[in-house]
């Protein structure tokens, strides 16, 4: 073969690398960065116990292209909670209060703050943090998954 592309193909294996050193310390840095909002969070609001979503690739999308996506947060509580907060979500204690028209406090504002930091992590970066088909669930001793079971 008179094409000899050994040169190129040792310099493309080595970018390779530095990209998957680069995707590791942002990964790292991601998850540093979540880990010391959550702990604000958690001291800021003594009330909130935990918060979860779930994030997956559905299987089927009608014939549009499936994307991974990242759900709603749901919020569990410290205190008593009144019946015009929001939504039980599967009777488990979690929460959705933004489902409520009235803003009950101080859980609104709980979910609010909540929900900016979840926000702090984009679609790709929650892949990379907690994977695909999952539960993500965080409370004050930090974020575990469980698997997910979707449509």
């Amino acid at each position: 073969m008179r094409l000899d592309i050994s040169s190129v193909q040792e310099s493309a294996n080595k970018l390779q690398e530095q990209i998957n050193q680069l995707l590791e310390k942002a990964r790292a840095e991601g998850q540093v960065m979540f880990s010391d909002a959550c702990k604000k969070l958690f001291d800021a609001y003594p009330e909130l116990k935990a918060f979860r979503w779930t994030q997956y690739t559905p299987y089927f999308c009608d014939g549009d292209p499936c994307e991974f996506g990242v759900n709603e947060c749901h919020v569990a509580f410290n205190i008593e909670v009144p019946e015009n907060v929001g939504d039980s979500w599967r009777d488990d204690g979690f929460y959705e209060v933004r489902t409520y028209r009235d803003r009950v406090e101080p859980f609104a504002e709980i979910q609010d703050a909540v929900d900016t930091v979840r926000g702090l992590l984009s679609e790709d970066t929650c892949l990379s943090l907690f994977g695909d088909h999952v539960e993500v669930t965080v409370d004050r001793d930090g974020a575990s998954t469980s698997e997910y079971s979707h449509d």
